[in-house]
């Protein structure tokens, strides 16, 4: 009994206004969210937090969208010249030049699909953010659990790109070793024998390939839905949150409870000014 006395650890509130109660629970409710959100992001707490610091966030967030594109804009590019390359070969037969534009087809599909996925992703997180706006201030201004949840989804995504630029590069190395089967053979026998198996060899580490390419695909699926799935959750409670404060709390009272309001960097949650007589006349 004495240690479960010793570790309560509510705070007494002696005639607590009703405004003050109903915004307590609202920012104890924001604390909730955070706990939960801390829990699937814990990993990236450390370098979102220096990054606050140092006041570089929204810039970086530009530069990472203008890099991402431009860098699918010169795959396609590369795409296109390499399907020019294979249509002007002449040390392949038709068979193999069939399955190399197929397979860039199929890439240039992926990239394609890549480009319209995150258009889409970009206008949900924009949609959801005006909608968390009301006379022209944020009620929640991104949220540092919803920022560290983005980056680890860029950093997932970057890394899935990173990852299908080496098996691009792999691949090209598979198609300079086939121009170097041109080579000069003591007979037609040696020659049939060294291709085929120069060929299944080929075969066998573009299986690998492929099959390497296709988990990099799902799991960078796999974070892109996962993302949206924690963006409507955030959406659904910033409605609830919004609802409660245009119903229960009078403008007026609204504008004052926001200038007492502020983030504690070092505790990692918002706080209330104390309650100034100067400050309830205002």
């Amino acid at each position: 009994y004495a240690n479960r006395a010793k570790n309560i650890k509510n705070q007494p509130r002696i005639n607590e206004d009703p405004k003050d109660a109903l915004l307590r629970k609202f920012q104890e409710e924001i604390a909730r969210l955070k706990g939960q959100l801390e829990g699937k992001g814990k990993d990236g707490r450390k370098s979102h937090r220096n990054r606050n610091r140092d006041g570089t966030e929204m810039d970086d967030d530009t530069s990472e969208q203008d890099d991402e594109e431009l860098f699918l804009k010169e795959q396609q590019d590369k795409l296109n010249e390499e399907k020019r390359t294979i249509m002007h070969k002449k040390n392949i037969n038709e068979n193999e030049r069939e399955a190399m534009l197929k397979q860039l087809e199929e890439q240039k599909k992926e990239i394609e699909r890549e480009q319209e996925e995150r258009r889409k992703m970009q206008h949900k997180i924009l949609e959801m953010q005006s909608k968390l706006i009301t006379g022209g201030k944020d009620i929640i201004t991104h949220t540092s659990e919803q920022e560290q949840a983005l980056r680890q989804k860029r950093r997932l995504i970057a890394e899935a790109e990173r990852r299908n630029r080496e098996v691009q590069q792999q691949l090209e190395q598979r198609e300079e070793d086939r121009r170097t089967m041109n080579e000069t053979y003591t007979s037609i026998k040696e020659e049939v024998e060294d291709k085929r198996t120069k060929r299944d060899k080929l075969s066998k580490s573009l299986k690998k390939l492929e099959a390497k390419k296709q988990d990099i695909i799902e799991k960078h699926r796999s974070a892109r839905e996962e993302l949206e799935a924690e963006q409507r959750e955030m959406q659904k409670q910033a409605k609830l949150f919004q609802l409660v404060i245009e119903n229960f709390i009078p403008v007026d009272e609204r504008e004052r409870l926001l200038k007492r309001i502020q983030f504690d960097e070092q505790q990692n949650y918002w706080t209330l000014k104390e309650l100034s007589k100067q400050t309830y006349d205002k």
